[in-house]
């Protein structure tokens, strides 16, 4: 009865295996193939000027953003994203194994006993291209796109070309996209002129921009909840 039942789960798990192993492949051969000129293309507002090229000012647009080189972002900024939102960005591939299991269990940990909080594990390549080529959609689907794409990536950009490109389009909030937009919008500076702690004010709004937005009304009499993520930020960059 023992080795039967062993046997039976063995089969199913198998089963499962080569079920879950066939869906995986479908999906990847479904995935368009890999745009990077749709990556490194992103919208700006157009400027006015008058007849004699002296800057009037931009005409309005859903999202504000303004496309920089990497020479021209601090380097407490690059360093302060790597830091919070993938340590490991140097070294791995596109994706970070040990940093996925670790979010799928505490994920999991949090659906069945409620304690603690559902943990995103994806790199700063895997949000470039979540955020440039797919939707936000929380689905199966989707992360297997996100993460196929993303070691397609990697393999035809360099790793400056990513921070770069990841860092001119993620979101800030209040329709602020890309670490220019975002300095001028809250310290009215540019982003090569951002000091140590505006550079991990910045990176810490990627999680929660309304949320940790000093603007936002709930935080003007409070400020402790994105404070304290900027510490939470300057720590790791210290770690």
């Amino acid at each position: 009865i023992i080795k039967g039942t062993f046997l039976g789960i063995l089969i199913a798990m198998l089963l499962c295996f080569v079920v879950g192993l066939g869906y995986v492949f479908a999906i990847i051969k479904s995935t368009p193939a890999l745009d990077v000129n749709a990556v490194l293309s992103l919208n700006e507002p157009s400027m006015l000027y008058d007849s004699e090229g002296t800057y009037i000012d931009n005409l309005p647009t859903d999202e504000e953003r303004y496309k920089i080189t990497l020479d021209e972002m601090s380097d407490y900024l690059k360093d302060a994203y790597i830091a919070i939102e993938d340590e490991r960005f140097e070294t791995h591939p596109g994706i970070d194994i040990k940093r996925t299991i670790g979010s799928a269990l505490r994920s999991a940990i949090y659906y069945v006993t409620g304690e603690g909080s559902v943990q995103g594990g994806s790199t700063l390549t895997q949000q470039l291209i979540r955020n440039t080529l797919l939707s936000q959609d929380v689905k199966i689907e989707r992360k297997i796109r996100e993460i196929y794409l993303s070691l397609q990536l990697e393999k035809k950009l360099s790793k400056d070309q990513i921070l770069e490109a990841y860092l001119n389009a993620i979101p800030r909030g209040s329709n602020v996209d890309g670490v220019e937009a975002a300095a001028r919008y809250f310290f009215e500076k540019n982003a090569k002129d951002l000091n140590l702690a505006e550079s991990a004010f910045i990176a810490g709004l990627t999680q929660a921009p309304t949320s940790y937005s000093p603007y936002n009304p709930a935080n003007k009499e409070d400020p402790s909840i994105y404070l304290d993520r900027t510490k939470t930020v300057l720590m790791k960059m210290k770690d």
